[in-house]
């Protein structure tokens, strides 16, 4: 049942993105906006004690979040998209902890931007204006369309020939 449902979510997010060059810039620009966004909330530290110190930031609470929610409709879905989410808010942390957290922060609202653009321009090619205003849910499963373009979790990449 949850598969099926992930699967028609899915099946409402590509009939919006059809077009093969928008599918591609979505490819770069998704998780370019997702590293921005959790890397530059896992600056925000909440309390915590031990070894959660390091995890524990409101860029893990957003990964746990949004793979709470897609895994609703898709354990499968749900767990790739924590894992994928939490290797790119570690590094973002690493990030941080390299440059610093003004010269990371300033990293990530150019990022944002810079995914933002990307994500435009492929509607614009596309002809077709984001969802996510009328469908709010279309903020994760984009991520999750593009995890599934890569590895196919519940279904083929639309783009790819299933014969």
């Amino acid at each position: 049942m949850a598969r099926k449902a992930m699967i028609e979510q899915l099946g409402i997010y590509d009939n919006i993105h059809r077009n093969l060059v928008n599918r591609l810039l979505h490819a770069v620009g998704i998780p370019v906006i997702m590293f921005s966004v959790l890397s530059a909330a896992a600056l925000i530290h909440l309390p915590s004690a031990g070894i959660f110190g390091y995890f524990l930031n409101l860029g893990m609470v957003l990964v746990v979040f949004g793979a709470a929610i897609i895994g609703r409709y898709d354990p499968v879905s749900g767990i790739a998209l924590g894992v994928f989410s939490t290797v790119l808010t570690v590094f973002g942390v690493g990030v941080a902890n390299a440059i610093g957290n003004l010269a990371a922060l300033a990293s990530f609202v150019g990022l944002f931007i810079a995914g933002w653009i990307i994500q435009f321009a492929g509607h614009a090619i596309e002809r077709a204006g984001p969802a996510f205003g009328s469908r709010p849910l279309n903020l994760l499963l984009g991520p999750v369309s593009v995890l599934n373009d890569v590895l196919p979790l519940v279904r083929p990449a639309p783009w790819r020939n299933p014969n």
